[in-house]
């Protein structure tokens, strides 16, 4: 599997979007756009990692900066560089810092940097 589909993958499950099965091999979920298909839920989840968008378009992404910050983390995006920082609301420390060639590229990996550093401390 390529990075890009675990990336969606993390970013999904962290979303709380899985498959909901309407029918017997037919499985949805909506999260803004409609998506259906038909296989087991293995099928689908991976078609759904290949479906969802978050690398590439700001609405998708912006859903995860938005729910992330809700468990009390700033996001800081933008400045020299492109960077993106996650920084804890209550300590103030900088938890994540990342640059890319775009704001959207670094906030792509910010929030994966944060969920990987989240799963691990919800360990």
């Amino acid at each position: 599997m390529n990075n890009r589909i675990e990336n969606n993958r993390l970013i999904r499950n962290f979303m709380g979007l899985y498959p909901t099965l309407n029918k017997p091999d037919f499985y949805s979920y909506r999260d803004g756009v409609f998506f259906s298909s038909n296989g087991t839920i293995e099928e689908v989840s991976k078609s759904m990692d290949e479906y969802v968008k978050y690398s590439t378009d700001w609405n998708w992404l912006m859903k995860v900066v938005e729910e992330i910050e809700k468990y009390k983390f700033n996001f800081i995006i933008g400045g020299t560089n492109n960077q993106c920082i996650i920084v804890d609301k209550l300590t103030e420390k900088h938890i994540i810092r990342n640059y890319g060639n775009s704001k959207l590229i670094s906030t792509y990996g910010c929030c994966i940097e944060f969920i990987k550093w989240y799963n691990q401390q919800s360990k």
